[in-house]
This record gives C-alpha cells, sequence and structure tokens, in this order.
C-alpha cells in the first residue's frame, strides 16, 4: 500500500535546504509520516525579475550579476558537505542579509530544483524511500486564488492516476498561505472516494496531527455550500488577531444577528464591537491560536449551544493554526467560509473560491478606532478655507516668490510673540495682539493681530495689492498650510464621485491621552484603504519620504499608500537618495512642481500603476553609491561566492 503526501512548499523549508533552519515542515512531514511518494507544488513568481531588481549586499560588495541565483545555488551544492545546520557557511551573516539571499532566489525553477535535490539527500540519508514530484506552478500574485485551486485540483487528478484503491493520500496543511491551505481541505471535500485523510502541525518539535473530515462530504448539503453565497447569516465567526479591519469589513458586508469573535491574548474584540449594528448580540471565544485541535474544539462546542442555521465564518485574520481549527469546525458545521483580500479590496469565498468587491469602510475615523486611536481634531474643511481659496491659488502661482519669505515670517512671527508677552500679554488666551511686518524680493506681507488682517502687496510678476480678513492661524497658512489647502481643493471634485468616500486636511490622532500623536497634511479613503498626503510647500529632503513611510506602515497598513506633493523638486544633494527610496517602495509616489493640479486627481490611477509595476519604467531611480566604509570580516565560504558573483 502507498502512502501519498500532497502539499506546497514555503519559504521556511527553501531557508532550510539553504541552512539558514535546521528542518523545515516537508522534510520534518516526510521524516515522521511513512510516506512512499509526495507531489509537492512549488510556486514560481512570474515577475521575480521585476520583484527583484535590488541584488542583495554581501557586506560592503554589491553583487551585480544577472546570473545570480544559477551562482548562489552552485556555490551551496559545492559546499554542502562543509555546512552544518546553522549557516556556517555565513556566520557573519546578519538575519537581514540571510533574508535578502533567500528572498533573491525564492520562487525560482532554480531553487525548486536545488530544493528537490537537497530534500532527496536528507531522506536518502536518513534511510527514507520517498518518490518525490515537483510541480512547478506559475501565480500572478501569491494569492492567485484561481491558479491555485487549478493546481491542487490538478494535483488530485495526477494522483488519481497513479494510486490504488487501498492507497492513503494526506494533504499538508501548514506550509504555503491560508488560500492554499483552503484550497486543499476544498478538493479532499471534491473528492471523498480518495481516502483523503487531512493533516498539519503547529511546530516543527512535534509530530504531525491529523484532522478529522467531517461526515457527509457528498451530500447535498455539501453540495450546494460550495456555491453558497449568502448577504446575511444567523451568525458570523471572526477570527480576530494583530489586523482588526477584517472584521470591521465582514460587519460592513453582511448582515447578521450575531457575532462570535475568536481571539486570543493580547489581542480583544473591545475596537471591533462598537462596529456590530445595534440590536446584534456579540460573544468573544478565547483560543489556544496555535493548537488547531483546541480552536476547533471550542468553536464546535459553541455551536453545539445553539440552532443558527445559516453560520458564516471569516478566516482572514487570526494565526495559520487559527485558520486551520477553525476551517475544520466550518466544515463540520457546514458553514460558508469566506476571506477578504485586501490589495484587491475583494471577498473571496472560500466554497467555490469566487471573488466579488468588497463594501468597504466609507469613514475614516472607522479606520483608526478600529487599531485604538482616537480622534482628537476630525480635520474637517472650514468656511474660512473655502473663503480664502483664491489667495491660496494666488499662492500657488506665487509659490517661488514666498518660499522665499518663510523664515522671515517665522522668525517675524516668534519675535512679536516674544515682544508682546515681554510686554504682559497672552498669546496662549488667544486675544492675538501682536503684529509684524515681512519685505523682500518685491513682496510684503503685513500681519495685523488685533483682527487676523494680513496685506499682500507687491509688483513681481505683475502689481498686487489685496487683503485677507480674519486669519488667525496666517504664520501656519503662509508657511505651508496653504498647499495642504490647495491639495484639498484640488481633489474636492473627486468627493461623492465614487473615488473618494471620506476627505480630510489637518486631522490629528492620539492613542492613550488627548496629546496629539500624529496629525495628517491630507488623509482620504477610497473605501478599500486610506491614502495620506504629505505636503512640502518650501525645501525639504529624504526626511519628508521617510516621514511618510513611517506613517503608512504605522497608522494605515500595507495596503495603504501615500503621495508626497511638493512644490519644488528635491535638490540635487538629496535626488539620489530621494529617488532610491521611491524607487524601492510601492506604496508612495511623489507629485512635484507645477504638475500637481493635473496629476492630484489621478493619485488613486498612479498608485495602483506602480503598486502593479507599471509606473516608472521609463525613468529607473539611479542607484546610490556606497559611502566607503572599513572592511568587516568575511568568512573563506563568503568571500568565494562573493568571487563567484564578480565572475
Amino acid at each position: 500500500m502507498s502512502n501519498y503526501l500532497l502539499t506546497w512548499y514555503g519559504i521556511t523549508d527553501l531557508r532550510a535546504s539553504l541552512g539558514f533552519e535546521k528542518q523545515g515542515p516537508v522534510l520534518s512531514a516526510l521524516m515522521s509520516g511513512g510516506f512512499s511518494h509526495a507531489t509537492i507544488l512549488a510556486y514560481v513568481n512570474m515577475n521575480k525579475e521585476l520583484l527583484s531588481a535590488d541584488i542583495p549586499i554581501l557586506k560592503t560588495r554589491k553583487i551585480s550579476k544577472k546570473n545570480f541565483v544559477e551562482k548562489f545555488i552552485e556555490f551551496f551544492s559545492k559546499n554542502r558537505g562543509e555546512r552544518e545546520n546553522s549557516r556556517s557557511c555565513f556566520k557573519n551573516l546578519t538575519d537581514g542579509e540571510a533574508y535578502s539571499y533567500v528572498e533573491k532566489i525564492s520562487n525560482t525553477p532554480q531553487a525548486h530544483k536545488h530544493f528537490k535535490a537537497w530534500l532527496e539527500e536528507q531522506l536518502s540519508a536518513a534511510g527514507k524511500n520517498v518518490k518525490i514530484d515537483i510541480k512547478e506552478v506559475a501565480l500572478k500574485k501569491l494569492n492567485d486564488t484561481d491558479a491555485i485551486y487549478g493546481a491542487t485540483l490538478d494535483a488530485f487528478n495526477f494522483i488519481r492516476g497513479k494510486k490504488a484503491p487501498e492507497d492513503i493520500v494526506s494533504v499538508f496543511l501548514s506550509p504555503g498561505t491560508p488560500i492554499m491551505a483552503f484550497s486543499w481541505a476544498l478538493g479532499a471535500i471534491r473528492n471523498p472516494d480518495m481516502n483523503i485523510r487531512v493533516i498539519s502541525s503547529s511546530s516543527l518539535k512535534k509530530n504531525i496531527e491529523e484532522i478529522a473530515l467531517p461526515a457527509g462530504l457528498s451530500n447535498l448539503e455539501v453540495r450546494e455550500l460550495n456555491t453558497s453565497k449568502p448577504d446575511s447569516f444567523d451568525v458570523i465567526f471572526h477570527l480576530l488577531g494583530a489586523q482588526p479591519l477584517p472584521t470591521v469589513l465582514a460587519l460592513n458586508q453582511f448582515k447578521s444577528k450575531n457575532h462570535v469573535f475568536v481571539t486570543a491574548p493580547p489581542y480583544n474584540a473591545d475596537n471591533v464591537k462598537k462596529f456590530i449594528p445595534m440590536g446584534a448580540n456579540s460573544y468573544t471565544l478565547e483560543v489556544n491560536p496555535y493548537l488547531p485541535s483546541d480552536v476547533e474544539k471550542k468553536i464546535s462546542g459553541f455551536l453545539g449551544k445553539y440552532d443558527w442555521k445559516i453560520k458564516g465564518f471569516n478566516l482572514t485574520g487570526g494565526t495559520k493554526m487559527m485558520y486551520e481549527g477553525a476551517l475544520q469546525a466550518c466544515k463540520k458545521a457546514f458553514a460558508v467560509p469566506f476571506y477578504f483580500e485586501a490589495k484587491k479590496a475583494s471577498l473571496i469565498w472560500l466554497n467555490s473560491y469566487e471573488a466579488q468587491d468588497t463594501i468597504g469602510i466609507g469613514k475614516i475615523d472607522d479606520f483608526f478606532e478600529a487599531r485604538g486611536y482616537k480622534i482628537l481634531n476630525s480635520g474637517q474643511w472650514t468656511k474660512e478655507m473655502e473663503e480664502r481659496i483664491k489667495y491660496t491659488n494666488f499662492l500657488w502661482k506665487n509659490s517661488s516668490l514666498i518660499s522665499r519669505c518663510y523664515k522671515g515670517i517665522i522668525d517675524a512671527t516668534n519675535k512679536a510673540e516674544k515682544d508682546y508677552k515681554n510686554a504682559g500679554g497672552n498669546t496662549k488666551s488667544g486675544d492675538g495682539g501682536y503684529s509684524y511686518k515681512v519685505e523682500g524680493g518685491g513682496f510684503s506681507i503685513s500681519f495685523d493681530g488685533h483682527d487676523g488682517k494680513v496685506k499682500f502687496s507687491g509688483n513681481s510678476g505683475g502689481a498686487y495689492n489685496f487683503t485677507l480678513k480674519d486669519c488667525p492661524d496666517f504664520t501656519k497658512y503662509i508657511t505651508g498650510g496653504w498647499l495642504e489647502e490647495f491639495v484639498y481643493w484640488q481633489l474636492m471634485p473627486l468627493m461623492g464621485s465614487g473615488s473618494i468616500f471620506d476627505m480630510r486636511i489637518g486631522m490629528e490622532i492620539y492613542a492613550n491621552a488627548p496629546l496629539p500623536l500624529q496629525e495628517f497634511d491630507v488623509i482620504f479613503t477610497d473605501r478599500k484603504r486610506l491614502f495620506i498626503i504629505e505636503c512640502k510647500a518650501g525645501s525639504w529632503s529624504s526626511d519628508a519620504v521617510i516621514k511618510l513611510q513611517n506613517n503608512i506602515s504605522t497608522y494605515v497598513g500595507d495596503v495603504g499608500r501615500g503621495c508626497l506633493a511638493t512644490c519644488f523638486p528635491s535638490t540635487s544633494k538629496t535626488k539620489l537618495s530621494v529617488d532610491a527610496r521611491l524607487g524601492r517602495d510601492t506604496r508612495v509616489i511623489l507629485l512635484s512642481g507645477r504638475n500637481i493640479p493635473s496629476s492630484i486627481k489621478d493619485i488613486i490611477r498612479l498608485s495602483d500603476e506602480k503598486a502593479e509595476g507599471n509606473a516608472g519604467k521609463k525613468s529607473k531611480p539611479q542607484k546610490i553609491q556606497n559611502k566607503k566604509r572599513k572592511r568587516s570580516y568575511m568568512s573563506p565560504e563568503a568571500r568565494v561566492l562573493s568571487r563567484l558573483m564578480d565572475e
């Protein structure tokens, strides 16, 4: 009797084959499971050359050869006998450098060939006789659901043509993404005649665990669930972890009288419960996030207490082990599973692998409150901002001239405030009793704090003389706030058009105390994600890009987008650094100079194009020249590899 294993292999398995890990999930399963055959699906990244434009750095030396993958694999093959378990060839590499090497070669045909050879060598040394078949699967993206499910069905058909009736087929859920794991389970449901068992492993130190398939896989109810797409449920189980937004998406997408939040400390449902519709019930179910059997047992036990008919499972959040346990409970209860694919804002029905658009999140406050932040300043557009829009347009047209006055205005403001305070005035009381005047380059600005009046006059580019009334926030406005209002005004026509559903200016959030944690110049949502626009009306440096990147990572997540809107291009001194940072980050785009009015309305399209790899092909960012550094020690093996790269 033969015993077949079906599985994907992942990055941990590849790291193990290169000596960066002791043992990966696939080798661990084959060592302990008594398998005679293994069919291993291997993801081939169709855009690998585009995605890996930057060659990893080995200490201070750049590796620039196109045949990096072949030479890297060749080096490891030659030195395999000399290696110990924990990257002895590269004991001086940092974790980041080791990750860069693995990332460069992963998901390539050469890596798959190497992995198969290494796997066969390890099994042979252990006295295991396993026939290995590697099936390469080209995916457009990591969660290319159609291709993943198609590869799963092909794998089952491949085994069906070889196995005898008494042979056992095991599908291993642990390696790969949740979509890959569920494709095996769905394939098992669709092939009840193949004597299939489902296995997983929560740790390399533990044996594989068999998860029993529910009875009645071939009955009519299961077949109907394969195409069921209800718009309302009696209950929805939500896997809740570090990312709460998939739960909010489900609460917005479906009607349900009951919601069960499956979670584990330190996470809880406090921040998402406020989004539950009035009249609906909520429950919290604490589980062991690393033990699938505990998750399945607790969910199934909870379901047994109620007579709910239409049951939904939101399997987007939580750990992979929570996913596996919830999947089993879902199948046992004949429930409907679904998953939110954040980058494409798609709802994927995991029973049929059909996708549809999500309703999304239409209010900016909801994005932040779901993550536990509070709103200090909602950042609404005011009547005063609208009344001075003609002056804002004037400043845009004269941005080069007004930028020369920023320092003088700030210095004059500080001096006027100091003199006013020394004379007994209170600048914090809001009485605005100080005044000043700044002149330069044929341009004059005067501010009267008693009535908030501002006078502009000059003859640069044509004579002009006008007064701006009631502008107590003048200093902030004139030294850069005007650009924020200009950008906001350019985007106003998109409000309500289906492109922008909510937009704020100068919005402030905080965490635990009513003190500003972060202010956003302009921020808006298209219901799928948040867009942050950082505005720079004067000179700027790469620090502005770094700040925007950090804000995206911290406050809006990887699916968020950012735009740096600047009146002037970066200086020659900072251009290389800025171009390199923008080139590596698909989340951020730069709009600079006179093209802001014509391009700002296309910010969503431009961001999507860059993320898809279509933008910026004509003008690739220049590479930064490394500064001279002290030579660092490299092991003999590392020097050999470095020399190979330069041949």
